[in-house]
């Protein structure tokens, strides 16, 4: 999901709303920089690793280290990846969507959510997509 960076400023943790789940299974959150010249991310910034789904609600990783969003660099790309597809999280409607750069929906009913299938497990260290998503998952930043 591109996240748009209007301002320089400095995000703590990363994180989505889960609101349904299979138990004992996981997901994992990512945060890329964009590549420059398509929609689908550049280099990996940070990974969460598995987080253990175990309740609903707001479900977060805290980064090593802040991370400092460069207004010059205009967009990141956030990500997510559940270990079952049973497992449901908080999402918005395409038209609501903030933080969507210009040229990525291409109409209220497109979708700037890029999808990759891949077994579970490690974020690949190159942002990929193989398509587009309906579903418009909530990632959250946080700020300092």
């Amino acid at each position: 999901m591109p996240y748009e960076i209007h301002t320089t400023h400095t995000v703590t943790e990363i994180g989505v709303e889960c609101v349904a789940f299979s138990s004992g299974t996981f997901f994992r959150l990512a945060i890329y920089n964009d590549n420059g010249f398509s929609p689908i991310g550049g280099s990996l910034i940070e990974e969460s690793g598995n987080i253990t789904l175990t309740s609903t609600g707001l479900k977060s990783y805290t980064f090593t280290s802040p991370i400092t969003l460069n207004a010059s660099s205009k967009i990141v790309w956030l990500s997510i990846q559940s270990s079952n597809s049973a497992n449901s999280f908080r999402s918005i409607p395409t038209m609501k969507m903030h933080n969507v750069p210009s040229g990525i929906a291409t109409g209220l009913n497109s979708s700037p959510v890029k999808f990759k299938g891949q077994a579970f497990g490690a974020m690949p260290l190159v942002g990929a997509a193989s398509g587009v998503s309906g579903a418009n998952i909530a990632i959250m930043l946080k700020s300092e």
